[in-house]
């Protein structure tokens, strides 16, 4: 019988082999440790007892009933909860929820420290089993203040911003936190509480003390280092002799398989090899469209559809695990012409650019060249008022099909939903665009190289204005039909009246962003100009009050960027009670975000009116009316396929 198991399955087992050698590995360590040494090692230790728990005859039973010793282990030599308890809300919080232990900031076996004063000038500062004795300049009362590693507050504190109250508890946040002590000594005992100013006189001295000396070196541990090290070299063994032996058995069934045929189509994807992959993230974070993510300690292709072939992914990988193998072709292949890109189902018809699945810029560029390569190819006598070439789309690839046509003498008109490049525009700022295109692109009809997409669009708008190519911006194309031999293409204007152009081939070059939705909602008269339906800039709304409609990628995505800009105040309206798609990393986000308070969230509701000071938003029936200087309607749009079923172009298998 044929085994079920798939090849992740089988990762998966073979990953819980891997545990249980390295558990059993570790078992027979520390069972051999246990038969050669004597009990009650006091070597095999995290480090020595400190000098109290020394002094005080404290053994490891006193304090340990589990491998980690519990506030109540503490209480019996330093008093109850009541009077150990902490003078700060945040910490006492923590300490009844479980969260916060006495041993997580006071370490029995090294880390913490203690000054110990004598009352004639001399102190003690010992930790981690070594002391040494010193003066102050100045007296100081009798008494012992316990020292702590600032190093442990990291785990709730951050030293990087500015307002954390942790900060005024260090003498150099910035510096070696291992190497400072804790400078505020009221953690149990505050200053009101104190009898006399003698308490108060010793945490001073103590301050002193830890600024002004260094943390006890650790001495040497001996043999513990030597013994802990058995059970791991142990576990280590264990799991050598494992993967040896699966390697063996892999190359076996490898050589007795049958070679399947190589797969005609690759796509351009990322190749991960899970033996080597360190699950360090950085593709992760490196991927600027969420394909990828670490999934049982190993990055994986999650989101295949969504890759666009660019190679930051592997720049970032440390140890080469992983590579961009294959060739970019689409994963739903359109029925186009190999060289000329004209639609096989409808002659006259020519695609170019992201439509066509194949990503880059550089690409989209080469495609615009060669579509009008080959129109002017086959181009014959000019009829009547007709069109050589209508352009759809003025991305990459209709600009570079637009600057071609005017080179080759073409008569054309290129009509753009948006704005010039608006694709491009919607970059985030500076956002460096890289060219990988091998050669001499000099005489390319569109300029790409390694740039910000500020000065590519500025080069793009010169290269417009110096051959003379005008677009006609806010132009919708609303239907493609044949007439005869020539086409007719319908245009719904921003402005009426429409319009209809005749031409003997189109190209298009639309993307695949598709057209925005609209929003239903009444615009007051004179208030269209506060209505956007991309982000180019979140700096640019940076002080005003923005109201995000939709709860999508891009809506979540921009929301975000918005939160971030100085003194605006986001507001995200949703038809829907909850999140019900995205990206699981976008949705976490924004859950971070709401709960922080940095966006605003109106579910099950819809906009009904938008006016020059505010917008009216509707909720189970109810309007509400919030103050508002810009709306971002990010609701989806029609399906990027839809003009190519206009003008008659297919899908193979379709």
């Amino acid at each position: 019988m044929k085994s079920r198991l798939t090849p992740s399955a089988n990762r998966d087992l073979a990953r819980f082999g891997d545990l249980l050698s390295v558990g059993g590995g570790a078992a027979l360590g520390l069972l051999a440790l246990a038969a050669w040494t004597r009990p009650g090692l006091s070597d095999l230790a995290p480090g020595p007892l400190s000098a109290a728990h020394v002094a005080a005859g404290v053994g490891c039973s006193s304090c340990h009933g589990g491998a980690r010793p519990s506030s109540g282990a503490c209480q019996g030599c330093h008093g109850g909860a009541a009077e150990r308890s902490s003078t700060r809300t945040g910490h006492r919080a923590a300490m009844a929820q479980g969260q916060l232990l006495c041993a997580d900031c006071h370490s029995a076996h090294g880390g913490s420290e203690s000054v110990t004063f004598a009352g004639d000038g001399l102190f003690t500062r010992s930790g981690d089993g070594a002391s040494r004795t010193s003066t102050l300049p100045h007296a100081s009362p009798p008494g012992a203040v316990p020292l702590v590693p600032a190093s442990v507050c990291v785990r709730c504190h951050s030293f990087s911003a500015a307002t954390d109250p942790a900060l005024r508890c260090v003498s150099d946040p910035r510096g070696d936190l291992t190497k400072q002590a804790d400078l505020c000594m009221d953690e149990h005992l505050t200053v009101d509480s104190l009898r006399g100013a003698r308490r108060l006189a010793v945490w001073e001295s103590a301050r002193a003390v830890a600024r002004s000396t260094a943390w006890t070196e650790v001495p040497a541990r001996g043999a513990a280092t030597a013994w802990a090290l058995l059970p791991l070299g142990s576990a280590a063994l264990s799991l050598a002799l494992v993967r040896v032996a699966r390697k063996r058995r892999e190359r076996a069934a490898r050589s007795a398989a049958p070679v399947a045929p190589a797969a005609l189509d690759k796509r351009r994807l990322p190749q991960i090899d899970p033996s080597r992959c360190l699950g360090c993230y950085a593709c992760v974070d490196a991927c600027p469209f969420a394909v990828l993510e670490v999934q049982r300690f190993v990055a994986v292709v999650a989101r295949p559809a969504d890759c666009c072939g660019v190679v930051a992914c592997a720049e970032v990988c440390p140890n080469g695990s992983l590579s961009i193998t294959g060739e970019p072709l689409a994963a739903r292949q359109l029925r186009l012409g190999a060289g000329s890109l004209e639609s096989l189902d409808a002659p006259g018809v020519f695609v170019a650019g992201d439509v066509t699945g194949v990503p880059l810029i550089r690409n989209a560029i080469e495609h615009g060249e060669r579509v009008i390569r080959a129109i002017a190819t086959a181009r014959s006598a000019s009829s009547g008022d007709a069109l050589d070439v209508l352009i759809v789309g003025a991305g990459p690839a209709g600009l570079s099909a637009a600057l071609s046509a005017k080179r080759a003498g073409l008569s054309f008109e290129i009509l753009e939903q948006s704005t010039v490049a608006s694709s491009v525009r919607s970059f985030p700022r500076s956002k460096i665009v890289l060219d990988h295109r091998e050669g001499d692109v000099a005489n390319s009809a569109l300029w790409v190289g390694e740039t910000t997409k500020e000065l590519l669009l500025l080069e793009w708008q010169r290269a417009l204005r110096t051959e003379g190519v005008a677009v006609r911006e806010g132009f919708r194309v609303a239907n493609i039909s044949k007439k005869g031999s020539f086409f007719e293409i319908e245009v719904a204007n921003r402005e009426p009246p429409e319009a209809t152009f005749l031409a003997r081939n189109v190209v298009l070059a639309t993307g695949r962003r598709g057209t925005p939705r609209r929003l239903g909602a009444h615009v007051a008269d004179g208030c269209d100009n506060k209505v956007s339906y991309s982000l180019a800039d979140a700096r640019s709304f940076a002080g005003q009050r923005v109201l995000v409609v939709g709860l999508g990628d891009a809506a979540m995505e921009a929301a975000l960027a918005l939160a971030q800009q100085p003194n605006t105040v986001v507001t995200v309206c949703h038809r829907g009670d909850d999140f019900s798609r995205g990206k699981p990393r976008n949705i976490e986000s924004m859950r971070a975000a709401l709960a922080a308070g940095r966006i605003l969230a109106m579910f099950s509701s819809e906009v009904v009116e938008i006016s020059r000071r505010d917008v009216t938003l509707r909720s189970a029936g109810i309007d509400r009316t919030l103050g508002n200087d810009a709306v971002l309607v990010l609701i989806g749009g029609e399906p990027e396929g839809a003009l190519l079923k206009l003008a008659g172009v297919r899908f193979e298998n379709e």
